[in-house]
């Protein structure tokens, strides 16, 4: 009985040793994807250059923009 028993301890301890392996592993191909996704990221970030004038503005491209700000920190007072 004790052979039986020592024989699925040893299988099991083994099993238990790939374990944490088999998790470094995708944890180390999930950083590099990750890294890849960012490098990449970066990459086309660079290659869009964007020619400047002398102040500082783009040559082309939009003129102005409108932008709508709504503020809803404060509560509405009576007044308005």
């Amino acid at each position: 009985m004790s052979r039986r028993s020592n024989r699925n301890s040893r299988s099991r301890r083994g099993q238990r040793d790939a374990f944490p392996w088999a998790w470094l592993v995708l944890v180390v191909i999930v950083l590099a994807v990750i890294a890849g996704g960012f490098a990449w990221i970066f990459k086309q970030a660079r290659d869009q250059h964007v020619e400047l004038a002398e102040n500082l503005c783009p040559m082309t491209g939009p003129v102005a923009q409108t932008s709508v700000l709504i503020d809803i920190s404060d509560p509405i007072s009576r007044t308005t």
